[in-house]
């Protein structure tokens, strides 16, 4: 697990198009799509695209700058929920100071990138872009009321699921070998027809169709 936690800098960068390499040959391309879902809640926008504007890439870059700026203050200082969680286990304590310890280089290059972004002399209407994007990622972690954002939709849980595992996943056959994968995972809201619409969206195709092949 902290093998992917360190591969992901790479990934979120190609991803969003901040690289136009792959972090590894044996990177899929839907990965790309799963990852840009979680991050902006679009599979579409990538920022090396031609398609997307001036004001499409900074508010997809505010938006990471804001989430990452809220998960270093969360993992730093817990909500008043997430502290009342960890009191019942407290095992999340050391997980949440391994997560800040490992995501800290991290928080840094995405910092000193920021810093660079508000030195720049940016028309309003791109500022407002990247200011509005930066309050967006901050959104998705924490809510108004200041508790931790754990209402996450299905789409977006499973394709966290998706970029955590996809080293296994991509060894699957079929929709129905992904679908008895994340059912282990307990997603237990996802039915076929969403994960078909999922798969479709991020452009996760299979070899087979149907019941998963018996192991040999």
């Amino acid at each position: 697990m902290i093998e992917r936690f360190r591969a992901w800098e790479g990934e979120v960068g190609w991803a969003m198009g901040f690289r136009t390499e792959k972090p590894s040959q044996e990177v899929p391309d839907w990965l790309g799509g799963a990852i840009r879902i979680v991050l902006i809640g679009s599979a579409k926008l990538r920022a090396q695209k031609s398609a997307p504007t001036a004001a499409d890439i900074l508010g997809a870059v505010g938006g990471i700058v804001g989430m990452a700026k809220m998960w270093k203050s969360v993992l730093a200082s817990p909500t008043e929920d997430l502290t009342e969680l960890e009191k019942i286990g407290p095992a999340l304590t050391e997980m949440r100071q391994t997560v800040l310890k490992l995501c800290g280089p991290n928080f840094r290059k995405i910092e000193k990138a920021a810093r660079k972004i508000d030195r720049a002399l940016l028309k309003p209407e791109l500022r407002l872009a990247l200011v509005n994007g930066e309050q967006a990622g901050a959104g998705v972690i924490l809510k108004k009321d200041g508790s931790y954002n754990d209402d996450t939709t299905v789409g977006r849980a499973t394709c966290f699921f998706l970029w955590l595992y996809w080293p296994q996943i991509k060894m699957l056959q079929s929709t129905r070998d992904l679908e008895l994968f994340l059912q282990e995972m307990r997603q237990d809201d996802l039915t076929r027809k969403n994960l078909e619409k999922i798969c479709r969206e991020i452009g996760l195709k299979f070899r087979a169709r149907g019941r998963p092949k018996k192991p040999t």
